[in-house]
């Protein structure tokens, strides 16, 4: 067996020259063999190798391009030559085909699969896995590709191929008439504002009414969107020459109102101060005096609302028709934050006058406090304690000093509590034993005010700290409460709802450096879902 090295290209252009004559359901072009044992004999015309099918198309050659033995039409390449058979369309006709059959088989002593490109597209659109007898291969197709090119591309060597024919199948014909118009959106309830788009054929002119009258080509003739600000049915027919009109297409619409607005803090207790933000489309008018909101009365947003007392806030959004949404409702009920956060002993009583002590008092010691000489003594008390005055909306972290100031022995603990009404305090959340305590020394007692059961920070109460169970005199110095300020509730740029087309929704939160994590797919998102960083495009229902 001879050893041939196959380059060999197979292109075919169906190109539209300008000719009006239309091809038929389906074209085929074959290829002529010869008598000999094998297509030995170059190629010395074009004719010399077509069978049928020229009408349609014309042939040029390159290279080594053979006629194949009897039965087998032609072959491309010899020896380490490569051929290229060209075929260009000669007529007007179908550029969108069904399917192409490719009928061919391998030659040689090594099988080879052969890919289809179109288009001159790098990547293959198939690859055929020949076999020894000639074979028919169909590549289905959609329908709606124009197919410019085809390339058969053999892999060389021995792998060579025989081409018998090529068939290229058609859906439908050339259409005579413009197609009927359609509408982007279609019919039904749209956003104020909303652009309506008309397509049909490529090159025909639209004409359209808007006052429900059939329109013709003396009609408005369409050039960009139309704006939709109130009830509108419009209707329109495409017209170009060598075509029929089309048929009449007719779109009604109405305007939806405007969708809710959405509030970035959910009702109910928050800290006085905290700041609600609203996210809607249009003009968003507010509230926070109980009454709703018209298109013409209450405040118009810009900023968010700052909520210092029992309110309910309402707010609606309105379109540039005037045109107003359903009301949102947010009941707020207002928690004063705690301003005695920190008790310095060295100040004077009125700088922690916030908070309720009984038993403790201020007074001075050889003990070094942190700062000076001044601490709270319980004075030998049985029973000490210290209490905010009032809730503490988001309590974080409570950081004191303790010791004792004689020798007496005592068993008892320091225990840190929380209350919802101030009176049952429940169990402790924390402890501090004084028994190992020494006389002068310092004992730092750091507890966070957190609920372990729910995994969360007790929220909304009475914090104390408490000694009880001995009379050895005690001593307290320099506490810290801090408050774990909320994260607001994520708010989306785009409201929930059924839309016709991608939307693009902001994440915002109304706490500065907060990062946001998000989720499409239903599930509760937490740190380690998605990071939020950017618009998030919704092409889908998610």
């Amino acid at each position: 067996m001879k050893k041939v090295f196959l380059n060999c290209m197979l292109l075919l252009c169906a190109l539209v020259v300008g000719s009006n004559v239309v091809w038929g359901e389906t074209y085929t072009i074959s290829f002529k063999s010869t008598t000999g044992s094998d297509g030995t004999s170059s190629v010395g015309s074009t004719a010399a190798i077509i069978e049928s099918g020229s009408e349609y198309m014309t042939v040029t050659t390159a290279g080594a391009i053979y006629q194949g033995k009897s039965g087998y039409g032609i072959k491309g390449g010899s020896g380490s030559s490569a051929g290229t058979l060209a075929l260009s369309a000669t007529e007007t006709g179908k550029v969108k085909p069904s399917k192409i059959t490719i009928n061919a088989c391998y030659y040689g002593s090594d099988k080879t699969n052969l890919p289809v490109y179109l288009n001159n597209a790098e990547t293959p659109i198939t690859t055929l896995a020949l076999t020894e007898a000639l074979t028919d291969y169909e590549i289905l197709m959609d329908g709606s590709t124009d197919v410019s090119s085809i390339k058969l591309q053999s892999a060389g060597g021995k792998k060579r191929f025989y081409l018998k024919s090529i068939t290229i199948t058609y859906e439908s014909s050339v259409p005579t008439s413009c197609s009927t118009p359609s509408f982007s959106p279609a019919s039904g309830a749209v956003s104020y504002g909303t652009t309506i788009s008309i397509s049909s054929t490529d090159g025909a002119s639209i004409h359209y009414t808007t006052d429900g009258s059939t329109p013709t080509s003396s009609s408005t003739p369409y050039a960009s969107a139309i704006a939709i600000t109130s009830a509108t049915t419009i209707k329109a027919i495409a017209v170009k020459d060598g075509l029929e009109d089309s048929d009449v297409a007719s779109a009604s619409y109405i305007i939806a109102a405007p969708s809710a607005p959405t509030f970035n803090v959910a009702a109910g207790s928050i800290a006085a101060g905290t700041k609600v933000s609203i996210t809607g489309t249009g003009t968003i008018r507010y509230t926070t005096n109980g009454d709703n909101p018209t298109s013409s009365t209450g405040n118009v947003y810009s900023e968010p609302v700052a909520i210092d007392e029992a309110c309910t806030l309402k707010a609606i959004c309105v379109d540039g028709g005037g045109n107003a949404s359903s009301v949102t409702s947010a009941a707020y009920t207002v928690i004063p934050p705690v301003p005695g956060y920190t008790i310095n002993f060295e100040s004077i009583p009125a700088a922690y006058s916030d908070w309720i002590m009984t038993n403790i008092e201020q007074g001075t010691s050889s003990i070094s406090a942190h700062g000076g000489t001044y601490y709270g003594t319980t004075g030998g008390k049985a029973t000490a304690s210290i209490v905010t005055k009032t809730k503490m909306a988001n309590p974080e972290k409570l950081v004191f000093y303790v010791s004792k100031t004689s020798d007496n022995t005592t068993s008892s603990n320091w225990t840190i509590e929380v209350s919802s009404d101030g009176s049952d305090w429940g169990t402790p959340i924390a402890s501090q034993s004084a028994t190992s305590m020494s006389k002068g020394n310092w004992t730092k007692v750091e507890c966070p005010i957190y609920d372990e059961e729910t995994d969360d920070y007790y929220k909304n109460v009475y914090v104390r700290i408490r000694y009880a169970g001995s009379t050895a005199i005690r001593t307290i110095d320099d506490i810290s409460l801090t408050e774990l300020m909320p994260v607001a509730t994520p708010a989306f740029s785009v409201a929930a709802g059924t839309y016709t087309v991608v939307k693009s929704v902001e994440i915002t939160c109304g706490t500065g450096g907060a990062a946001i994590y998000y989720t499409t797919d239903g599930t509760t998102p937490s740190s380690s879902s998605n990071l939020y960083t950017s618009a998030i495009t919704i092409d889908h229902s998610c």
